[in-house]
């Protein structure tokens, strides 16, 4: 029978205590696990990862960027653990520091910095077969369009939600971003494609938002209009949910 070493008895032991007071929403008890977790070896990228997680879930957004540098810094050894990782594992975890660093800049609202982590987050290439990676693919162009979205880059914006699958969420990014360039017809149909798909909270916005631009078309309409703005970012990867994202966005038409 193999004797676990001290190191591996310390991992394990950090690791468990600090998702236990994660799951809880105990941030400050996380963070000192993952802490003692680094300081076992400060070479790790995880250790880095989770501190990074839990400081956004205090909404301390610029140190928790400062721990998801450390650990893209430290990209070639993922875990505390002792293993010949593979490729794939160690792109996975890159990308998800990346995704999570531009959700905290956008939640500081640095959306150019933002959107320079999430292009590195697609730059990296993933297996687009598997099912998770494809999620963090998707949940990538999504935050990106939100981004360009509060930049007034409504042309990226659109291509972005458009990449991020059929779902009423996008449709409604690409809705609002055909919206403000004043391309009305296009803004509709996108709003009539989003009224039955799921999730059911943006597809009802769809269908206001319809509603107006039909009005609107039609010159029948107040002046400004106000439309439903865009849902929210899609939240960290890794434990926990993090940054759950932006408020919607009003859009308003003089």
């Amino acid at each position: 029978m193999e004797i676990a070493s001290l190191d591996e008895i310390e991992i394990s032991k950090f690791r468990k205590k600090g998702d236990l007071a994660f799951r809880k929403k105990y941030f400050a008890k996380a963070l000192k696990a993952y802490q003692n977790l680094s300081d076992v070896d400060p070479d790790a990228s995880e250790p880095f990862f989770l501190k990074g997680n839990a400081l956004a879930a205090r909404k301390k957004y610029q140190e928790a960027i400062e721990e998801y540098d450390k650990a893209i810094n430290n990209e070639g050894k993922p875990s505390p653990s002792d293993s010949n990782w593979p490729d794939w594992i160690i792109d996975f975890n890159l990308v998800t520091c990346h995704y999570n660093k531009g959700n905290a800049y956008a939640a500081l609202e640095e959306y150019q910095n933002a959107i320079d982590d999430y292009e590195e987050t697609l730059n990296i290439a993933l297996d687009e077969q598997d099912d998770l990676c494809n999620k963090l693919i998707r949940d990538t162009h999504y935050n990106k369009g939100n981004s360009h979205f509060l930049l007034n880059e409504f042309d990226k914006a659109y291509e972005s939600f458009s990449l991020s699958g059929l779902r009423s969420q996008a449709l409604l990014g690409m809705g609002n971003s055909k919206l403000k360039l004043g391309e009305y017809l296009e803004a509709l149909e996108n709003y009539d494609k989003g009224k039955g798909l799921a999730p059911k909270r943006s597809a009802v916005s769809c269908y206001k938002n319809a509603l107006l631009a039909n009005k609107l078309i039609q010159a029948d309409c107040p002046n400004p209009m106000t439309f439903t703005g865009n849902t929210g970012n899609f939240g960290n990867w890794g434990f926990g949910k993090g940054y759950k994202g932006l408020p919607g966005i009003e859009v308003s038409l003089n």
